[in-house]
Parts: C-alpha cells; structure tokens; sequence
C-alpha cells in the first residue's frame, strides 16, 4: 500500500532552497503543474495528471535542482533519476509510464509553472532568479514549439516571457 505520510511529508518540502524570498512547497508547485495540464491539455490522462502531481516528491531526499545545472551536470541528473525511483519504491508508488508526447508536456508544464511563480512574485528577484526566469521561458517555449508541432497543443498560445 502506498505509504500516504511518506508522500504528504515530501510534499511539505521547499523549493527555492538556495534562495531567499521565494516560498513555496512542492504541493504548491505540483498543484500549479496539474492545473496548467488539466487547463490545456486536450484530453490529459490519469497518468499523466499523476505524474504532474509527483514528479517533484523525491526532493525530499534529493533536492531541488535547477533545470540548468542538470543540463550542464549530467551525473547529477542521473542520481536524481535514481534518487526518484529509490523514493518512489520506498514509498510504495506505483511506477508511471509516460508516453514521449505525455513526458514532454510534464516538463512543459514544470517550466511553465516555475515561469509564473516567479512572474508573479511579491518578493524582489535577485539576479540569479531573473536569469532562472529567463531559463525557464527558454525552456519552456521549446517544449511548447516542440507540442505546437505535433498538434497536440490547442491553437491559442499561451504567453512565455
């Protein structure tokens, strides 16, 4: 059975460690990744809503990582790839299956996510989150081409900026 508390616990955790102002946990940021999927996905399915709500549980014991870090620390992102599956099975979670098209709206949605968080932020962003606010719109406006071209992504655009 899956360990319930094991899973609420991690959900409590911080993001934006290495920072100061930001606040926000990973239930937060999951809800907003499940509300950007459920908003715009045409028909999202269970596990793809599943996973935009786990995703991130395993930096519990891992961390969170920026995005840019792993691109450039490939070793790292594959100890978080182990570090999520170990937390996963520890906590008794089933493992999801994505297809590609599933998979790259998840990371679409994560940036995207992180994009309006900090768009929307009432603290001051120092430089450091400016240029990851940056990354993110990057990222993110890849991932959306990328959907655009496979015609899975509705005909209106969202803004990335």
């Amino acid at each position: 059975m899956t360990d319930i508390q094991m899973l609420y616990v991690a959900s409590k955790v911080k993001r934006w460690h290495g920072h100061d102002g930001p606040n926000q946990n990973l239930a937060e940021h999951s809800f907003g990744v499940a509300m950007i999927i459920a908003a715009w996905h045409p028909k999202p399915s269970a596990e793809l809503l599943k996973a935009s709500l786990q995703h991130d549980l395993h930096e519990k014991w891992f961390a969170d990582i920026p995005y840019g870090v792993k691109q450039h620390h490939p070793e790292l992102k594959a100890l978080e790839d182990k570090s999520r599956v170990a937390f996963m099975d520890a906590a008794q979670v089933p493992h999801l299956k994505l297809t590609e098209e599933e998979g790259l709206w998840l990371k679409f949605a994560d940036q995207y996510e992180a994009l309006l968080y900090l768009a929307n932020a009432t603290f001051v962003l120092t430089p450091e989150l400016q240029e990851i606010m940056q990354q993110c719109a990057t990222v993110a406006n890849t991932l959306l081409d990328d959907l655009v071209q496979r015609g899975v992504f509705p005909n209106a655009r969202p803004t990335v900026h």
